[in-house]
């Protein structure tokens, strides 16, 4: 069971709530509401007015997890073929499999089990993505920029789209609602 602290009712429309905070943490809220010019309840309520339109967006998935990227993503598997760009300018092409997807980007993993092949994999400049969106015959295609590589059971590289079609960003956005 949680203690939610105490609260009573305020103004009309409004709650007081009541809870203990660590004095450094008091001290930082009481630095920021005058860098703000604004009272520390002031700086609270504004806070979590922030935090909850996000969490209401579906953008704050859970509490300290403010999500950070501009777009939703969504748990998947869906299989794709990937045009691999590297550093020294070779292009490969590779079978993998989408494990989560927004609007803006996508997570891919490679179950790559050669050893000099997965370090090539983590050193991958970008990449174009095709795939058929689950649920359509739709075979769309994306150009990626590789944000960040890791090679684990299986090779991972997410990745935000650089380029897209219209009609391709409107056919993934209807699979994500």
């Amino acid at each position: 069971m949680h203690d939610y602290g105490q609260w009573k009712d305020a103004m009309p429309g409004t709650v007081t709530l009541c809870f203990d905070l660590p004095t450094d943490a008091m001290r930082d809220i009481e630095e920021a509401a005058r860098a703000n010019d604004v009272t520390p309840r002031e700086l609270m309520a504004e806070i979590a007015g922030e935090f909850l339109a996000a969490y209401r967006e579906g953008r704050a998935a859970t509490f300290g997890s403010v999500e950070r990227r501009r777009h939703r993503r969504r748990a998947v598997d869906i299989p794709a073929v990937l045009l691999v760009k590297f550093f020294d300018n070779e292009t490969r092409c590779y079978p993998g499999r989408i494990r989560d997807l927004s609007l803006g980007g996508v997570q891919v993993s490679f179950d790559e089990k050669n050893e000099w092949q997965r370090r090539q994999l983590e050193n991958v400049v970008g990449f174009e993505i095709v795939f058929t969106v689950p649920g359509t015959s739709s075979t769309v295609s994306f150009q990626c920029r590789t944000c960040r590589a890791q090679a684990e059971e299986d090779v991972r590289l997410a990745a935000r789209f650089e380029e897209a079609n219209s009609e391709a960003i409107h056919e993934v956005g209807q699979f994500m609602q």
